[in-house]
């Protein structure tokens, strides 16, 4: 059975899955929204109440959503791809999620390269880096930003204004089941570069 790589940060409880879903998570514009990000950029560590204020930023309606997303498809795990992760780390973004109603926070375990400048870039290194080819591995980017070229088809657009919503969690779940989202279909493009 061909599992995906252990690497630094991992959930040891991951270590050995093979069918396992990972989702190349954007905060901003996904888990909060127009309304609910009026506090944005108060992640700064001289703020003593960063997590709790941070964690009022998410909008509820859009948690919910995860929730859904989580109950309705197995081995589902977190990488940040978020500029959150230039200012707090994991244990942060999983207590603010916590805070915020997630209920798997805890499936929150890494983070993906700041180089090179551009979101598919880094998602194809942290694949480089991490998975191994299989036939059941899967990975989707969510993010309130178009996500062009070779992983265009790996990736769910929310409404930047509104978040997360239940139409793009059912395209997700589709996705998952009907297996659009498998690893194998363009590990020999990423490989590659």
């Amino acid at each position: 059975m061909k599992q995906w790589k252990n690497f630094t940060g991992m959930v040891s409880v991951i270590e050995g899955l093979s069918n396992m879903k990972t989702i190349f998570l954007e905060i901003d514009g996904v888990l909060n929204n127009i309304t609910s990000n009026a506090m944005g950029g108060i992640l700064n560590r001289s703020n003593t109440d960063v997590i709790k204020i941070a964690a009022s930023t998410i909008a509820e309606p859009s948690i919910q959503q995860l929730n859904r997303l989580f109950e309705s498809v197995q081995n589902m795990w977190i990488v940040l791809t978020s500029s959150w992760r230039n200012q707090i780390d994991i244990k942060e973004v999983r207590q603010i999620l916590f805070i915020s109603g997630f209920n798997f926070s805890h499936r929150v375990f890494d983070i993906t390269p700041f180089k090179p400048n551009n979101k598919p870039g880094q998602v194809c290194n942290w694949l480089r880096e991490h998975a191994v080819e299989s036939e059941t591995n899967s990975f989707v980017i969510l993010d309130s930003k178009y996500i062009m070229g070779l992983l265009e088809n790996f990736s769910v657009k929310t409404d930047p204004d509104i978040g997360l919503t239940k139409q793009n969690v059912d395209i997700m779940i589709n996705g998952f089941r009907h297996q659009e989202y498998r690893l194998a279909k363009i590990w020999h493009l990423i490989e590659k570069k």
